[in-house]
């Protein structure tokens, strides 16, 4: 690990190169909230921000994408241009590097998803340190994503005067020497960035979930009647799934464009939490009640996606579900719910034989 320093009045200039080689996505203000977006201009770059109201995914997989172009009369298929320029996604917290992270795993999957990773391929990445919670929903902590992880080229920590900048790998290096704008990072700049670090690990040291145990206790607790419970307060609106950094769901359809004399086949995100969403021909639907899809979507964020890909867990903390959620659900909720089953159940039981005039327990 390299660590350099950068003062705070380089971070627009820095800003300014990269736009000038990469298509320049960050977080800016919109509308009395922050949004990811690609910024043509970079002094509306906003490092100061809480949390966005969609991810940094969305560079790489839009709400919406056109993947192929078919002339009707000549059955002639072309593919929409694609920009030259790779992306560069600048001030991503650390939750969200981690969903990117799991986001990878999800669509390298073979067969490769070559749309993600025709956006994807040569990306700059730069993360944001957070050094205090983003709002009150996130539970980054809960689930370890709080400390710097996933894909990044560079890791800006702020300290007083600017930020430590941990660089990793080839293009981070030679970006970093070819601006000429970083400074060597010396003891005081060092001493500073370890104590923020310590501060950042005090901020975020609240509960921890089992992650060694989740998948298997939220698997124990799968005909748990809670899940009931925890459903009345559902809307099945999916906008849980509409704000997650991890969510991978999407759909394909046929559209009829330019006065029918073209049709394209777009893909939209989809979400698990719509009526419909696993409902086959012949009308028979696998997941009827909303109790079952608000079920499935927790299991795959702490049980299914995670034992798919070797991690504790595939949700990030990162608030947004919960923040968004009509019902102001929380996977962390649910995850905590699991943990307690085991224990519940036991007591049911003993409730029932002292019910039943049994003194003796198994």
């Amino acid at each position: 690990m390299r660590l350099l320093f950068l003062p705070e009045n380089h971070v627009l200039p820095l800003a300014r190169l990269l736009a000038a080689r990469y298509r320049f996505w960050g977080p800016a203000a919109k509308g009395g909230a922050f949004v990811f977006e690609e910024i043509a201009d970079v002094s509306r770059l906003r490092l100061d921000y809480s949390t966005t109201l969609l991810p940094p995914k969305q560079a790489f997989l839009p709400p919406r994408e056109i993947l192929a172009r078919i002339d009707i009369e000549t059955h002639e298929c072309r593919s929409p241009a694609r920009p030259g320029k790779p992306i560069a996604l600048f001030g991503v917290h650390p939750c969200d590097l981690h969903g990117l992270a799991h986001l990878d795993l999800a669509m390298g999957e073979p067969p490769a998803d070559a749309p993600y990773w025709r956006a994807r391929k040569d990306a700059f990445i730069v993360g944001l340190a957070c050094v205090q919670r983003c709002m009150p929903e996130s539970f980054c902590d809960s689930v370890e994503s709080h400390r710097a992880g996933g894909p990044f080229d560079w890791m800006f920590t702020p300290v007083a005067g600017g930020y430590v900048v941990e660089l990793r790998g080839e293009a981070g290096e030679r970006e970093a020497s070819e601006s000429g704008l970083f400074e060597v990072a010396g003891e005081s700049w060092k001493k500073n960035y370890d104590e923020t670090r310590d501060r950042i690990e005090k901020t975020f040291s609240g509960r921890r979930l089992n992650l060694a145990s989740l998948s298997s206790d939220l698997e124990r607790s799968f005909q748990d009647g809670w899940w009931e419970k925890l459903a009345d307060r559902c809307f099945s609106c999916g906008a849980c799934t509409a704000v997650c950094p991890t969510c991978v769901c999407f759909d394909v359809q046929d559209e009829i464009a330019e006065g029918c004399r073209m049709a394209e086949r777009c893909r939209s995100w989809d979400s698990c939490l719509i009526r419909n969403f696993a409902e086959v021909a012949g009308g028979e639907n696998f997941r009827k009640l909303r109790s079952e899809r608000l079920r499935h979507r927790m299991m795959r964020q702490g049980a299914y996606l995670a034992g798919r890909f070797g991690l504790p867990v595939f949700c990030v903390g990162c608030g947004r579900c919960p923040h968004a959620c009509l019902g102001k659900i929380s996977p962390l909720e649910a995850f905590e719910h699991s943990r307690k089953f085991p224990i519940r159940r036991y007591a049911q039981r003993l409730v029932e034989h002292i019910k039943n005039g049994v003194t003796r327990h198994e």
